[in-house]
């Protein structure tokens, strides 16, 4: 049975809000239940169980949960098998909670099991049909799609009914963080197209439907892109924004939800990897001879703004990728990128631990909010704040828990005074935290720490060297100055039998060169 103790989500500041405490997400794609497929990737080989125990291991709390309007209206079974290859979809002995489900009863499965790991999950419209037919780089997804958030066969008021079947089945849930409210909808404009073209219109009325039916979740609302129609304010399709990625037009138009309180701007944003099939969309910055550096700034343009020109807090929805060539790095700096600002993120992925790469392999402060550098949205000194004890605590409390609270405590932790913080107790165990940190580090930042200690000290044993080469220089060059010729310091080098500071001794010379210098009488 659901919990009673519901969690009350805000959006405000530019942070999100649960029971009044700053939450940060850093959430995982999981695809599979959005197509033909009707399942999550993966649990063919593995259980439910199994992957989110690897994503909350890995500090994970979030989950980005896809689906079609097709299938939730009309609530197939859920398959065995893949309707276009005949392959195992899942495996009933490892994960038996799936059998004999429908389409949604299978969503609310997957939103339970999430609750047991204490992870919430973002409930996103990906795709209005199971799939989309026509002539394609890819055979099921986006296929002859207009890049719209309804069609002639799913008007705007079927897809609010399917949203309302899904808020009835699930708002009760205390796990449950919003909705997405429509995957990339690049062939709407932002600011323009008219009222049934221009995403901003649209989604504030699904927005506002979508809370009439469940006032608790937040909504989330993606960018544009291109080709499309395009933002007010945007370079066009010369900028070749990404799908999702367009929030230029926030600066002309923004969203005015009933309660806005509960919007999250969500834009998406990809690495080169997949440009590979569409070269022609490949956006420029990639081929810059300073890349990845320049993304942040591009960034900045394209939606980084929003929080401080809007108030509202801004999730990236999607980003990630291969990990492979150029993939690489861009990767790493979106995730900088994130946490310098204070961004959610929910990685790419279309199976559990597959592309995790950049978000697990970056320091630990990106995902654990505790080491020394920037964490995305975590206050100083705080914990990712997961688990179902956010619902037990007071929505008036304004700080979170130094310590992550067990996931069965209902009781808040009493807030810590300045005076306790440095009690001998606290600093015992501030040092027991900063040993226990060392201790987690990475095999490969130990070898790096390691290449650079030695590399240290070869650069000081190479001072050390060429110090006594000078000494040594300067010593001669004394001993030739007093003595006045080599000969001569050659004779001073010479051992002697005293203690005090040698001389120099001047050579004996020979009875007839005396005689020559005498003074004749």
């Amino acid at each position: 049975m659901p919990t009673t103790n519901m969690i009350e989500w805000t959006a405000s500041a530019g942070r999100i809000h649960a029971n009044g405490e700053v939450f940060n997400i850093k959430g995982a794609n999981w695809f599979g239940t959005e197509g033909q497929h009707a399942m999550l990737y993966g649990l063919e080989k593995h259980g439910l169980d199994y992957y989110l125990k690897f994503l909350s291991a890995n500090k994970f709390n979030s989950l980005r949960l896809l689906f079609n309007h097709e299938y939730v209206l009309s609530d197939p079974p859920t398959p065995y098998t893949d309707s276009r290859d005949g392959k195992a979809t899942f495996d009933p002995g490892t994960t038996p909670e799936l059998v004999g489900t429908t389409y949604v009863t299978m969503l609310e499965t997957i939103v339970k099991k999430a609750a047991e790991h204490d992870i919430v999950v973002l409930l996103a419209a990906h795709r209005i049909h199971s799939h989309y037919p026509g002539q394609s780089l890819h055979a099921e997804w986006p296929g002859n799609w207009d890049g719209l958030w309804f069609d002639g066969q799913y008007p705007e008021s079927r897809i609010l009914q399917s949203w309302g079947k899904l808020a009835a089945k699930l708002c009760d849930h205390w796990n449950v963080l919003g909705a997405d409210l429509m995957n990339e909808p690049h062939g709407g404009g932002w600011g323009k197209g008219g009222s049934r073209k221009d995403w901003v219109q649209g989604a504030q009325r699904l927005g506002d439907g979508v809370l009439r039916q469940c006032p608790r979740w937040l909504m989330f609302v993606e960018g544009v892109g291109y080709p499309g129609i395009g933002a007010v304010g945007d370079e066009g399709a010369n900028g070749r924004y990404q799908w999702g990625e367009d929030l230029v037009g926030v600066h002309a138009a923004q969203v005015r939800l009933s309660n806005p309180q509960k919007l999250v701007y969500s834009p998406h944003a990809y690495g080169p990897a997949i440009y590979k099939t569409i070269p022609q969309w490949r956006p420029r910055p990639f081929d810059s001879g300073d890349f990845p550096r320049n993304m942040p700034a591009v960034w900045d343009r394209h939606f980084g703004f929003v929080p401080s020109a809007t108030g509202q807090p801004l999730v990236i929805g999607e980003t990630g990728g291969t990990m492979e060539g150029r993939d690489g790095p861009w990767a790493k700096e979106m995730v900088s990128y994130a946490a310098a600002r204070g961004f959610g993120v929910f990685w790419y992925c279309r199976a559990i631990l597959a592309q995790f790469g950049a978000i697990i392999l970056t320091p630990p402060s990106v995902h654990s909010g505790t080491a020394s550098t920037p964490t995305p949205t975590t206050p100083a000194g705080c914990s990712w704040t997961t688990g179902r004890h956010l619902a037990a605590r007071s929505s008036t409390s304004s700080r979170c828990s130094p310590r992550r609270t067990s996931p069965t405590s209902t009781r808040a932790r009493p807030s810590r005074s300045w005076t306790a913080s440095r009690s001998p107790s606290a600093r015992a165990r501030r040092r027991r935290r900063r040993r226990r940190r060392r201790r987690r580090c990475t095999h490969a930042a130990r070898g790096r720490r390691g290449r650079r200690t030695r590399r240290r000290r070869r650069h000081a044993a190479s001072r050390r060297r060429r110090r006594r080469r000078r000494i040594r220089r300067r010593r001669r060059a004394r001993r030739r100055r007093r003595c006045g010729s080599t000969a001569a310091a050659a004779l001073c080098a010479t051992p002697s039998t005293s203690r005090r500071r040698r001389r120099c001794r001047r050579p004996p010379t020979s009875p007839a060169a005396a005689t020559a210098t005498t003074p004749s009488a």
